[in-house]
């Protein structure tokens, strides 16, 4: 059997959907009729671990892992890291911080997007995404040392 670029998306992925239910359980997931603040991320997994698994069902039409290009490696360990720092600096900042400082950085540092346009964008993303989920679905978000 040649290992294809599928297989190992495809088996990464599942693993990782795996580890992360198992790993899981802070929230209460409720029942299908009165869902709690677990349910979404318990319904994201299952999504993961089903494309996961269309993935490895359908490897054979994908290239062989041994042919791949490494030319963009680079780039995506950077937005890997962004994203790491995110995550570690998520609680302590809050979220419009976090958020400001992750979109327009990737945009600006690493996508090479006009200054003026990454921060216009972070904005708008950050306060929409703070609106939807603030007043529309009334989620608590972090709200970091200066209380916003």
């Amino acid at each position: 059997m040649i290992l294809r670029r599928d297989h190992v998306v495809g088996g990464v992925l599942l693993a990782v959907a795996v580890l992360t239910y198992l790993a899981s359980g802070d929230l209460p997931a409720g029942t299908l009729g009165s869902p709690g603040p677990g349910m979404l991320p318990y319904i994201a997994l299952a999504a993961i671990a089903l494309f996961a698994s269309a993935l490895l069902v359908s490897a054979r039409e994908s290239p062989p892992f041994a042919e791949t290009d490494w030319s963009d490696l680079p780039h995506a360990v950077s937005v890997t890291v962004a994203a790491v720092l995110a995550i570690a600096l998520y609680e302590p900042l809050g979220f419009l911080i976090t958020m400001l400082a992750l979109i327009s950085g990737v945009l600006a540092l690493i996508e090479r997007v006009a200054p003026w346009r990454a921060a216009v964008y972070a904005l708008a993303i950050t306060f929409g995404t703070k609106l939807l989920l603030t007043t529309l679905l009334k989620s608590p978000l972090p709200q970091g040392p200066f209380g916003f």
